[in-house]
């Protein structure tokens, strides 16, 4: 669950333009956006079998907090990243 001040930051791309770099510059733009408007920490949730989206918050300085099992038993892993 996300705390109050915290926004979920989710991404996808299509399969010809994965591996250029695009999400993690797009989100490092959305990263400073959010602490613009006083967003104070970035969530976000990745499946672990995807090895291409576990490198995006890694790449970002997020901190890996924790590993959940959702409703429908799938497990993800979720990184945090504080904003100030």
């Amino acid at each position: 669950g996300l705390q109050e001040g915290d926004a979920n930051v989710s991404y996808s791309l299509h399969p010809d333009a994965r591996g250029k770099g695009y999400v993690t510059r797009a989100v490092s733009l959305l990263l400073d956006y959010l602490k613009q408007k006083g967003v104070e920490r970035a969530v976000i949730t990745v499946d672990p079998e995807n090895s291409k989206s576990l490198g995006v918050p890694k790449r970002l300085g997020f901190t890996e907090e924790r590993t959940m099992v959702a409703e429908n038993a799938d497990r993800l892993v979720i990184f945090t990243k504080g904003l100030n």
